[in-house]
């Protein structure tokens, strides 16, 4: 899929502006512009978002009610029962909360259901044991919101129940205690795309002010919240919710505090994964911590990874860690099988290349990696997709979508032919009969060529603007640093220089990455290209590149890197772009719980 560049035109008093109040330099200006950041007091509220500038998470909608649900059973050494999802987000939310209230000297157990046999949400079986150990108040963490009957079975059995969950709100929430969901219409709580991790913190929050104003705590027996950022932070990453507002402050101390993180599991996370937790950045959490967390549910029970997040012994962290190691390795090999299967599909049909959008199915398909072959596809294509594994009666399905088409309504749009459906709008889960997987094709391609046309959508890539090798240093990197951390909503700052000559090119790390010098005539600087090896020799002239500066460390010594986002060779104004859509085996594992 070729590439568009395109760089907004920006009024140069806007720019000025920004420059002379915040002291700026230009390019960095133009990103802050290019986020809908044109006031210097909201440039400024970006640039330094600390936690003084959190939202009040009593704007929460029904946080209070929650709040001292909670807090009488604590009181009363009610056994609470903390049912989360078998994802990141549902493993981080589910530790979050079960540390909290056993700080605090509540009676917690947790449960997480099997992804291929007990499915997404709650399960009636799961339910009833949850009753038979004498609980009485269950809350869901990333599931629930549609969970009416299960809800229902649970007040029957005795058991009240409070709702985390940031999916999609059905036509009717669930009769229970509290339903905190940002996405309610009577909800006041600004960021309204928080993951159920930031959902947890807020609740945390308002707990221990609840107990604080009943005088549960005695002198320095007072939780610190900060202990807890480490975990909402990979799950907010984990999730892939837009890095803006709470989000974006959860991330930034959530990365500090893995960085110096006691937590068992945390360090045994990072060193099976073989990175120092100094270096910790979005991507360390998105390509390396995140994949061995979802490998628990992927391949086995998810139950693990919360062990690992709550428990006060390395050895043990260790040992789960290594498990979910392999769990990882094997994940990625079942799912290389099956996007190399879903791509000879593709590629093997005039009628799917020329789709609007893309339903894949195969046999058996392991249900448990679905979802990131879907991810894939839509790297690859640029299109909305869904694949489904089929087992000849019934089929489930994981769908990743595109930048302005909205999944969830796409399946609302198709639901006489599901039988259950769920999600969000980049991301979204189905069980369909198999008889109606072709006509559920036919639907969801209709309604993808009404909203995108009938043509595939053009994949562009926004540049901040062009900046050339003799404007960028080091000052200017580290003034860019405050932009983040990045993320959906807040994509790093990527420029363009045109036409620049190649003076060096190698690879590097066993030949995957290709290493470039680029002399624009105004100076030169070294630019790496991840998964880009197999351009090596068309680089026979002036390229084109699509680039994000950053500061490479090594041996004491700080030097500026360009990351290549895209090439182009030859003129500048070619269009046979040579980006890294093609799929290569990975650790990516950017999915919520579908």
């Amino acid at each position: 899929m070729r590439k568009t560049w395109e760089v907004d035109s920006i009024p140069g008093h806007d720019v000025d502006l920004l420059c002379n109040e915040l002291k700026l330099r230009r390019a960095t200006a133009r990103v802050l512009i290019n986020r809908g950041i044109r006031h210097p007091d909201a440039a400024s509220h970006f640039l330094n978002a600390g936690l003084d500038k959190m939202s009040n998470p009593g704007l929460m909608c029904d946080i209070g009610p929650a709040a001292a649900r909670i807090v009488r059973a604590i009181r009363n050494k009610e056994l609470i029962a903390i049912y989360g999802d078998y994802d990141v987000d549902g493993v981080t939310s589910t530790a979050i909360l079960t540390l909290f209230i056993r700080s605090v000297g509540g009676r917690t157990d947790y449960c997480i259901p099997r992804r291929l046999t007990e499915g997404y949400g709650l399960n009636r079986d799961r339910v009833k044991d949850i009753a038979s150990r004498g609980t009485r108040l269950m809350i869901t963490a990333d599931c629930g919101i549609s969970s009416h009957a299960e809800i229902a079975l649970a007040a029957e059995l005795g058991m009240e129940t409070i709702v985390l969950d940031h999916h999609q709100l059905p036509e009717v929430l669930p009769k229970c205690v509290a339903v905190m969901n940002p996405h309610r219409p009577d909800c006041k709580f600004p960021t309204k795309d928080l993951c159920s991790a930031g959902i947890a913190f807020c609740l945390i929050t308002e707990l221990r002010k609840q107990l604080r104003e009943i005088g549960h705590f005695t002198e320095g027996q007072e939780p610190r919240l900060r202990d807890y950022m480490d975990l909402v932070g990979l799950g907010t990453i984990g999730d892939v919710v837009p890095m803006i507002g709470d989000n974006r402050i959860f991330v930034k101390y959530g990365l500090r505090e893995i960085a110096k993180s006691t937590r068992p599991g945390v360090r045994a996370l990072m060193d099976v994964a073989g990175y120092p937790m100094q270096g910790v950045n979005t991507g360390t959490v998105a390509f390396k911590l995140a994949p061995r967390i979802n490998a628990a549910g992927r391949m086995g029970e998810a139950e693990r990874a919360v062990r690992l997040l709550t428990t006060d012994s390395y050895p043990e962290a260790l040992r789960i860690a290594r498990e979910l190691d392999e769990d990882n390795r094997r994940r990625q090999a079942i799912e290389q099988d099956i996007v190399f299967r879903a791509i000879r599909q593709i590629d093997s049909s005039e009628e799917y290349l020329n789709a609007p959008a893309l339903v894949v199915s195969g046999q058996d398909w392991h249900q448990g990696v679905i979802g990131i072959v879907a991810a894939r596809l839509v790297e690859r294509y640029h299109r909305p997709v869904f694949v489904i594994s089929d087992d000849g009666r019934s089929g489930k399905g994981s769908g990743r979508s595109i930048p302005g088409f909205h999944l969830y309504k796409a399946l609302r749009n198709c639901d006489d032919l599901l039988t259950q459906y769920g999600g969000h709008e980049m991301a979204a889960g189905l069980s369909i009969d198999s008889d109606s997987i072709e006509d559920f094709r036919k639907a969801f391609e209709y309604f993808a060529q009404r909203e995108l046309g009938r043509n595939p959508p053009q994949q562009v890539l926004k540049l901040d603007g062009h900046v050339t090798c003799a404007e960028i240093d080091i000052p200017w990197v580290e003034e860019l640093l405050q932009l983040g951390p990045h993320g959906p909503g807040n994509r790093e700052p990527t420029f363009g220089i045109a036409d620049a000559n190649v003076r060096n090119k190698w690879l590097v790390s066993n030949g995957r990455h290709l290493k470039l010098t680029l002399d624009d005539g105004t100076g030169s600087h070294d630019a790496i290209g991840f998964k880009l090896a197999r351009h090596l020799d068309r680089i026979d002239g002036p390229v084109s590149v699509a680039y994000y500066p950053e500061l490479n460390r090594f041996r004491g010594n700080v030097t500026v890197q360009l990351k290549i986002k895209d090439l182009k060779f030859g003129d500048a104004r070619d269009t046979a772009a040579a980006n890294p859509s093609a799929w290569e085996p990975e650790e990516l594992d950017q999915d919520t719980a579908y």
